[in-house]
């Protein structure tokens, strides 16, 4: 709670000082929290797409294996 506070802080005197950068700031920090929710799906899915391949097609162990690298990563 201390840091949050200090980093409001910080972000209130740097937008007084550098008016007119409040919309580049707030725009970058969107981005970046929407990749950030974005970003464990994508590593997620690449997996359980893999495991699902790996049942369709029979004894594909080979998929399988990669899934389970995947996952590690």
């Amino acid at each position: 709670m201390i840091l949050l506070t200090l980093f409001w802080y910080y972000l209130t005197c740097f937008n007084a000082v550098y008016q007119n950068t409040k919309i580049y700031l707030i725009k970058n920090t969107l981005i970046s929290f929407g990749i950030s929710l974005i970003y464990p799906f994508i590593l997620n899915i690449i997996p359980a797409i893999l495991r699902k391949q790996s049942l369709k097609k029979g004894n594909k162990e080979c998929l399988y294996n990669t899934s389970k690298i995947f996952q590690i990563l």
